[in-house]
C-alpha cells in the first residue's frame, strides 16, 4: 500500500519535473501553445450540448470567467495633458 502511494507520488513529481517546469516560462508569457487534439468534449461523459438544458427554472446561470473590461481612466497613456510639475523645497 504504501509502497502504491510512493510510486504515485514519484510519477507526480516526475511529470511536473519533466513537463511543467521546463515550460512554466512560456506558459506563463502566453507563447505556450494547448494541444486539445486529443480532447474530445464529446467523449466526456458528463457532456451536455447546452447549459439551458442542465438549469432548473431556480437556479441562475454561472457567470462567465474572463477578463473584466474597466472603463478607461483619464489621463491615460493617449492623453496630451501634461503631468503637473513637482515643486522641488
Amino acid at each position: 500500500m504504501i509502497m502504491r502511494q510512493l510510486s504515485g507520488d514519484f510519477e507526480i513529481g516526475f511529470t511536473i519535473h519533466e513537463t511543467i517546469i521546463p515550460q512554466a516560462l512560456l506558459w506563463f508569457t502566453g507563447e505556450a501553445v494547448e494541444d486539445d487534439s486529443e480532447y474530445d468534449p464529446e467523449d466526456d461523459e458528463d457532456y451536455e450540448d447546452s447549459d439551458e438544458e442542465s438549469l432548473s427554472g431556480d437556479e441562475a446561470p454561472k457567470p462567465r470567467r474572463g477578463k473584466k473590461k474597466f472603463p478607461a481612466l483619464e489621463g491615460g497613456a493617449n492623453s496630451t495633458e501634461k503631468p503637473p510639475e513637482c515643486k522641488n523645497q
